[in-house]
């Protein structure tokens, strides 16, 4: 099985879940190779064979057929708004794969400003799990599954998902 994580930053969650989870296959993806040169080191010095970087910007990545519906999981972490964070994640989920978003507890108005974006991008949100920080902070783990191909458009160009969301 393989899992994504775009926008990965330090590697949280990406990284864990690749030393975790020896049997995914773990790509960490990010616009900024700075950041992978970093994790680069880490995983030099950590080794974590199932675990790789991956350099470029998600809405050309996610168009490339090496990448393009290939995995089972997304996750994504402080990347975005839901309905631009859907778009990027749908490019790289397969049919039936499963997008985790991590978002602050004050997620309602966010996920509802989605929908559009979830019936476009054929992205069914199935579960909320809500969880809190050892300091009291709320956060909540947004669940969706991918439920069809994705139209050959999306993601949109570089920088659109962003500036005009769905």
């Amino acid at each position: 099985m393989k899992c994504a994580d775009i926008g990965t930053g330090g590697g949280i969650p990406g990284l864990v879940i690749g030393a975790a989870e020896p049997h995914l296959k773990v790509t960490l993806v990010d616009s900024t190779k700075k950041k992978l040169q970093v994790l680069e080191e880490i995983l030099n010095e950590y080794p974590c064979p199932n675990t790789k970087t991956l350099w470029g910007r998600f809405e050309e990545l996610a168009h490339d057929k090496k990448y393009r519906e290939q995995f089972d999981f997304v996750t994504a972490r402080a990347v975005a708004e839901l309905p631009t964070l859907l778009e990027y994640a749908a490019g790289f989920l397969k049919k039936g794969g499963l997008f985790i978003a991590w978002k602050n507890f004050d997620f309602e108005g966010e996920l509802s400003n989605s929908e559009k974006a979830q019936k476009t991008l054929k992205m069914k949100h199935i579960k909320s799990h809500p969880y809190s920080l050892p300091t009291g902070e709320g956060r909540v783990l947004l669940i969706f599954q991918k439920e069809g191909p994705l139209a050959k458009i999306y993601p949109r160009g570089s920088g659109t998902p962003s500036k005009k969301p769905l």
